[in-house]
């Protein structure tokens, strides 16, 4: 699901620089770089982030072109490429940036990506996202969209006050509501939506055999 999101953000962020009249997808990748290579906290960290994956030669192809002058500084990379170089954290800090920089409703969705994203971490390095459920490791306010998206499925204020307040739950809950949100495919989501399916009728057919519940 977090692949799928992923991918459909690109495809989100491309649509919507095409409907930006003063954006040509050269210049806010421009702002967005120079942005980066004079950062006083972290500079260039997508810049080094970048160059190391040019050192791969199907990359070094494409890359070594936007080092104009040699000075390691990126310019001129055209969005449907720097999309596919960034990771997928650097694709959210560069969503926050390009939706803060055009006021673009998007925006609101960013915090909810960050928690995809810790999801995506675990995940990625085959933590057990399902142990420690019954934990209540979180106090923070749940986002307000996820709240209201509970809301319309039926989710009851104190269920919604207990659950949300386990981490993983968090996240996995923002990764669904997000899913829902940017995946455009309906096929995609009949796919996916057959696999959560089988997934919780095998792991209940499971239970019941063992008189777990």
């Amino acid at each position: 699901m977090i692949i799928d999101i992923e991918h459909y953000l690109k495809i989100r962020i491309l649509n919507s620089i095409e409907k930006i009249d003063e954006e040509d997808g050269y210049n806010i990748v421009n702002l967005y770089l120079d942005k980066d290579y004079n950062d006083e906290h972290f500079p260039k960290r997508v810049h080094d982030s970048i160059m190391k994956k040019v050192s791969n030669e199907y990359y070094k192809k494409i890359f070594s072109k936007y080092d104009l002058d040699k000075d390691k500084k990126l310019e001129n990379i055209p969005i449907w490429e720097f999309l596919e170089i960034i990771t997928f954290g650097e694709l959210i800090n560069f969503f926050e940036f390009f939706t803060t920089h055009y006021n673009l409703e998007d925006k609101k969705y960013v915090f909810i990506l960050r928690e995809v994203n810790k999801l995506r971490n675990a995940v990625a390095h085959n933590s057990c996202v399902l142990s420690d459920l019954d934990k209540k490791d979180n106090t923070h306010r749940p986002d307000i969209l996820i709240i209201n998206y509970l809301k319309d499925c039926g989710i009851g204020k104190e269920n919604r006050d207990n659950k949300l307040k386990n981490s993983r739950i968090r996240q996995i809950t923002y990764t669904l509501y997000l899913f829902n949100i940017i995946v455009s495919s309906d096929g995609v989501k009949r796919n996916v939506n057959h696999e959560i399916s089988k997934l919780f009728y095998v792991i209940g057919k499971s239970c019941r055999k063992r008189n777990i519940y």
